[in-house]
Parts: C-alpha cells; structure tokens; sequence
C-alpha cells in the first residue's frame, strides 16, 4: 500500500439517513448527559443538511458547560484501532484512570476490549450514532452500569465522508455511590457491554 493511501477503514462511507434512528435511540437513553449530546449531533446534521457532521464543525462552545466532564474523543487510527484523544474529567474521576492519548486495548478496558472495539466498529461502519449500557465492575469490587453513547464525526471539514473521529457522552446509570463507598477512584478491573440501547 502507498503511503499516505486510504486504508479500508477510510473508505468506508455513513449510512443513509442516521437521523431517522434519532427519536429511537433517544427513547431509549436514561441519562440527561446522554440524550442532551444526542440532541447536539442531530442539531448539527439538521444545520449543515448532513447524514454525519465533519469534525471541524463540531464547537465545544456550543455544548453546554456542565457536559464538557462527560465527554470523550476518540480517533480511528490507520492500523485500524482505536486512540482516545481526550477524555473529560468526569470519566478521569470515575475510571480512576488518565486514558487521554492511549488507545483502546486489552491493557485500558480489560478482557471485553473487543467488544467496546466492535461498537466503535459498528459506529464507523454505518455512521450512526450508538448508546450502549457497560457494566464496570471497579478493584472496590462495585459494579456500576454507566449509558455511553458514541456520536459519529467525519474526518476535516467533509460532512458525509469516512467517519474518522466518535465523539462520546458517558454518564452513570446504576450504583454511583455504593455502600457508602464512592468508586470513583477505583480502577476498572473488567468492562461488559450489556446491551445496545
């Protein structure tokens, strides 16, 4: 292959029409954070006349401040996997763990790394947006199920070209604070994705 040439993952295109799974996916969603954020894309598909918006059109002053904490970047890289960009505080304080610029793998989400890497897939592949329920389970040995959900962002200043980029929202569901104990500064030993939303 040429350097600089397109691998497979950058040749895949977004699927028709991610905004009529909107209302859906957003019916599903418990968390204020998550169906806030899901609002947001669909505000920037509608206001660029776009499946998936680029990048570049993506303001962090537009999202509202108290989101900012839940949020993370994550970036597809040429050898196909996945590099987490930044990853706001909230996510730092809850994981007890400083992910930004490492990627996702067995040595930061455990055993299930491959299943959160097929819905980042998944979320590439089709160009739609995906909310998932992940099941934690911290070294307190307190298991907590936080909604994540992955928005997908095309590549520089191209709306509808290969998804290159997933915004995320992550927002606790089940068991913050558990037996007096707050988890937060607990590592994640193990992560599950229970279902899709």
């Amino acid at each position: 292959m040429e350097t600089g040439a397109p691998s497979d993952a950058d040749q895949r295109q977004p699927a028709s029409d991610p905004l009529a799974a909107l209302a859906t996916i957003a019916g599903g969603l418990v968390s204020q954070v998550t169906r806030d954020m899901l609002a947001y894309w669909g505000s920037l598909c509608e206001r660029n006349g776009c499946r998936v918006p680029a990048r570049s059109q993506l303001d962090p002053g537009e999202i509202p401040p108290r989101l900012l904490p839940h949020l993370f970047l994550c970036e597809f890289t040429p050898d196909g996997g996945v590099l987490i960009r930044l990853q706001g505080g909230y996510l730092s304080e809850s994981a007890g763990q400083a992910l930004t610029w490492r990627r996702i793998d067995r040595q930061t989400f455990g055993d299930n790394a491959a299943a959160v890497l097929q819905v980042y897939a998944a979320v590439r592949d089709t160009g739609r947006p995906i909310a998932t329920h992940q099941r934690v389970l911290t070294t307190l040995g307190v298991p907590i199920v936080s909604e994540v959900l992955h928005l997908p962002f095309c590549r520089g200043d191209r709306p509808d070209g290969p998804v290159g980029f997933v915004l995320g929202a992550l927002d606790r569901i089940d068991n913050a604070v558990a037996g007096g104990r707050d988890a937060r500064a607990a590592e994640w030993t193990s992560i599950e994705v229970l279902r899709s939303v």
